[in-house]
């Protein structure tokens, strides 16, 4: 891989550490977050291009059970969705 001028890299030592370094080191709007697996991170993939048009943040949690998850700067005007679920 090569080096970018003046690019960060931002990284983590699971997909959900990586996905909380990319929420803390870019400036999301917390009026809205989503919520998605992060076992298989479709629904992450394609909720991105509804997340992104309101510079919300997708927060990825292990499976149905956001317990211990590190949802950032919500306060109690957040409004939280969850993108898939089971059939």
């Amino acid at each position: 891989m090569r080096d970018i001028a003046g690019a960060t890299r931002l990284y983590g030592a699971t997909r959900y550490e990586t996905n909380k370094a990319v929420r803390d080191a870019l400036d999301f709007d917390y009026t809205n977050i989503y919520t998605a697996d992060g076992g298989t991170l479709v629904d992450a993939l394609t909720g991105s291009a509804l997340a992104a048009q309101t510079r919300a943040a997708i927060v990825l949690t292990p499976g149905n059970d956001p317990t211990g998850v590190d949802f950032g700067n919500i306060t109690q005007e957040t409004t939280v969705y969850a993108f898939g679920g089971s059939k």
